[in-house]
């Protein structure tokens, strides 16, 4: 049987302190995206008015929450196949599984901005958007997203 890989403090010892160590990455990228919303909140209310602010915290947003939540859950479950690979001492697989993920996020990015940029519009009159100034700015907004 293959020794597992170096760091083995993730799967020997404390059954809590290795769900942490797998836990706080996915929480701080979490955070990290909350406070970039709250910036955009912030910036274009003080500078562009209620219109964008309402673009920017609306559908717009829904969307968006949408996106992060599906590559957030697709990176949860890429790390479930890693982890089976690194615990099983597998470094070969460990290294396959690393790069089906980023190839696969790469393509799933990359379609989702085509699909995104062409589709802002229709998604948001289907979410009931606002016509005029609100969805105008959600428009761009989603469009600089994608």
């Amino acid at each position: 049987m293959q020794r597992a890989l170096a760091n083995d403090r993730i799967i020997a010892g404390s059954l809590w302190r290795g769900m942490l160590r797998f836990f706080i990455p996915i929480m701080l990228g979490t955070l990290l995206q909350q406070l970039y919303n709250m910036a955009d909140t912030v910036i274009v209310s003080y500078f562009v008015g209620k219109e964008a602010l309402a673009a920017v915290g609306g559908s717009a947003a829904m969307i968006v929450n949408l996106l992060v939540n599906f590559f957030v859950a697709l990176a949860s479950g890429a790390s479930v196949i890693v982890s089976q690979h690194y615990g099983a001492g597998r470094k070969e697989q460990v290294r396959t599984g690393i790069q089906t993920a980023l190839v696969l996020a790469v393509i799933c990015g990359a379609l989702m901005t085509v699909l995104g940029i062409v589709s802002a519009r229709p998604l948001l009159e289907a979410l009931n958007t606002k016509a005029g100034d609100t969805m105008r700015y959600s428009v761009d907004y989603l469009t600089y997203y994608f």
